[in-house]
């Protein structure tokens, strides 16, 4: 009647065990290519799109223009300097990281919801076996008080 089994924690903590096999495996599913690090979106947003421009390399002068290795280049017809950024980076200067947001996946959000409903699981069965050795406690509290009560010398 008093003994615990721990046979109801083995599931749970099987799960912990292979939860980081999940999280692995589906955050590789999908390999990650160039063109997803691509600047253009936010290249177009800060500034208009131009046909044609006639460009030329950057003189000696402006060697340090461009940041995180971006190329300088000269647009003629603008007549202004403007760089030529690596993917990853964006900007007049290339001086913008470029933040990639990825959505969670499908199976990332199951694993998610099964892993908060087990949690909740978990905690209500923590709460029951607390209220339940709290009330025995009580129980037995009151028991030895009557016991001291009841007993009375004349």
């Amino acid at each position: 009647m008093g003994k615990k089994r721990p046979a109801a924690l083995l599931p749970i903590i099987g799960f912990m065990l292979f939860w980081p096999h999940v999280l692995t495996k589906s955050a590789s599913s999908k390999p990650q290519t160039a063109a997803d690090f691509s600047p253009s979106a936010v290249q177009e947003e800060e500034r208009p799109r131009v046909e044609k421009l006639m460009t030329q390399n950057c003189d000696g002068t402006m060697e340090n223009f461009c940041f995180n290795n971006g190329q300088c280049m000269f647009l003629v017809d603008l007549n202004e300097h403007s760089c030529m950024c690596e993917s990853g980076f964006s900007g007049h200067r290339c001086s913008h990281m470029v933040l990639v947001y990825k959505p969670l996946g499908e199976e990332q959000i199951i694993a998610t919801v099964f892993c908060v409903v087990l949690l909740i699981i978990g905690l209500a069965g923590a709460l029951y076996f607390c209220c339940k050795w709290y009330k025995k406690k009580r129980i037995r509290r009151q028991q030895t008080q009557q016991g001291y009560r009841g007993v009375q010398t004349a």
